[in-house]
């Protein structure tokens, strides 16, 4: 939520925000199961309208976009399972940012 105050109110600049690994996957299960929702959210899946995902929120779905957003320079923020960073997209992107 202050995440987008802070946008509507420009204090806080747009960058792109990808979604990776398991989170993807949970997302997905919300979509199919809208009952598990807040109401306001399960309406707009039954309109099908897409409640996780916009033009600034991208669903990773190839190892080339995870190459293309490790070697990006813009500001972007990840957000992907930790997977106890033993395997999956995060222990990518923590080695990368990591150690280069």
């Amino acid at each position: 939520m202050i995440e987008i105050f802070l946008r509507e109110t420009k204090q806080l600049p747009p960058f792109p925000i990808y979604i990776d690994g398991m989170v993807r996957a949970i997302n997905q299960v919300y979509q199919l199961t809208p009952n598990y929702l807040r109401p306001q959210l399960a309406r707009k899946i039954f309109r099908r309208d897409d409640v996780f995902y916009d033009e600034n929120i991208v669903a990773v779905r190839k190892d080339e976009e995870r190459t293309v957003i490790i070697e990006s320079k813009e500001r972007l923020c990840v957000i992907a399972s930790s997977g106890m960073l033993k395997g999956g997209p995060s222990a990518l992107y923590a080695e990368k940012v990591c150690y280069g």
